[in-house]
């Protein structure tokens, strides 16, 4: 069985070349006869992955669409070094959305304030960003919106596109969620015939990638704790503590549990 790695997604992508797709950006219109491969990166955890795995995009030279969460409580998009990180990923020519998300216990409390808070992060990223910034969502975990919202996850949304829309003009969507397709199920794709199909490959789950899912988790919470930490390391009291972070077997004695049997 294959491995969720780097070499294994330049496999995957070099299959759906050599079957003719071509890695287009979102919104190129249908064009009969050729084969359209949309790819999509949602950056749940980290920018710092996503900028590792921009780079594996350009050295096959692909584009791809990194969509970024303005919420996150893992990252913060506008910290000065994870706008570098933004900038990084544009430079390497790739293109940039929004990755939008709300709990709804705690989000907008009308549609008309969902598209609203999508328009504002949209013109956010632009701000940041310029032309780098396309105006496209995606949506974090839709199954997790109530029934009120689902119209709208699949809806047309006017002057942003929503990706999660495609579906309805006949894109095939396809996504590596939770390992729900094996690397083999994977590599067999391009040969399954598909017209258009919208991609969705996680960075962090080839970049940090492990043969089972709680493996990939357990790198994530590693990932995630190094990079909070050097905010950390500008303590004094922690940096004498910790002159080099905190040792490699602290870090995974703490995610150790995710990989014990229940």
């Amino acid at each position: 069985m294959g491995e969720f790695c780097v070499a294994s997604y330049r496999r995957i992508i070099r299959l759906f070349i050599k079957e003719s797709y071509e890695c287009v950006t979102f919104g190129t219109k249908r064009v009969m006869g050729r084969r359209h491969l949309f790819l999509r990166h949602d950056i749940d955890y980290s920018l710092e992955v996503a900028v590792r795995f921009a780079e594996v995009n350009s050295s096959l030279g692909i584009r791809g669409h990194f969509f970024i969460n303005l919420r996150s409580p893992l990252y913060n998009a506008l910290a000065r070094r994870n706008v570098s990180c933004l900038r990084q990923i544009a430079d390497l020519g790739q293109d940039i959305g929004l990755h939008y998300y709300f709990a709804p216990q705690a989000g907008p409390d009308s549609l008309e304030r969902v598209i609203e808070e999508v328009r504002n992060e949209c013109d956010l990223l632009r701000g940041i960003l310029g032309k780098a910034s396309k105006r496209a969502v995606s949506w974090h975990n839709p199954s997790v919106l109530g029934e009120g919202y689902r119209d709208l996850v699949a809806s047309k949304i006017p002057g942003i596109l929503n990706v999660n829309s495609l579906g309805n003009e006949g894109v095939v969507y396809v996504s590596d969620s939770n390992h729900r397709y094996t690397v083999d199920q994977w590599l067999k794709m391009p040969m399954k015939g598909h017209e258009r199909i919208q991609a969705l490959f996680h960075p962090f789950q080839w970049v940090l990638g492990a043969p089972k899912m709680e493996g990939v988790l357990a790198g994530v919470w590693k990932q995630v704790i190094r990079e909070h930490e050097s905010e950390y390391l500008t303590n004094h009291v922690y940096r004498a503590r910790f002159p080099n972070g905190l040792p490699e077997r602290g870090l995974e004695a703490w995610v150790r549990p995710l990989g014990r049997r229940r």
